[in-house]
């Protein structure tokens, strides 16, 4: 069942909103079609550039972010770390397929995060 304007404010914000910023199209487009079906609210950007244009237009929307570490223009870390400075209780969620070794290493050169962050390896 898809949100209407009235079951959002029946459903309590069941219909959150998702920025998804993924460079590679078929990831993005699989991801974005499955948070669809769960009947969340989904915006997409292909990097970091599209991503703060769309979060200028929406950012007062948007609850989470689900990123891509490593993005053609910049790295995922950052981008993540300037958007939560932009809206207080963004959430946010970094995804890669790079080794877990890998992805410590680009977090840790980028800076320490502000948020609680889970690393995860798909095999």
């Amino acid at each position: 069942m898809r949100c209407t304007t009235a079951q959002v404010d029946q459903r309590r914000e069941i219909c959150t909103t998702i920025l998804v910023i993924e460079d590679e199209g078929f990831v993005r487009d699989v991801t974005c079609q499955i948070l669809r079906d769960a009947d969340y609210r989904v915006l997409q950007a292909d990097c970091a550039e599209a991503a703060r244009k769309v979060f200028q237009r929406c950012g007062e929307r948007i609850r989470l972010l689900l990123c891509d570490a490593v993005l053609p223009d910049s790295s995922g870390v950052v981008l993540a770390q300037t958007l939560c400075r932009l809206s207080a209780g963004l959430k946010v969620i970094l995804a890669s397929g790079y080794p877990r070794g890998a992805l410590r290493v680009l977090i840790t050169k980028t800076g320490r995060c502000s948020w609680p962050s889970l690393m995860v390896q798909f095999l």
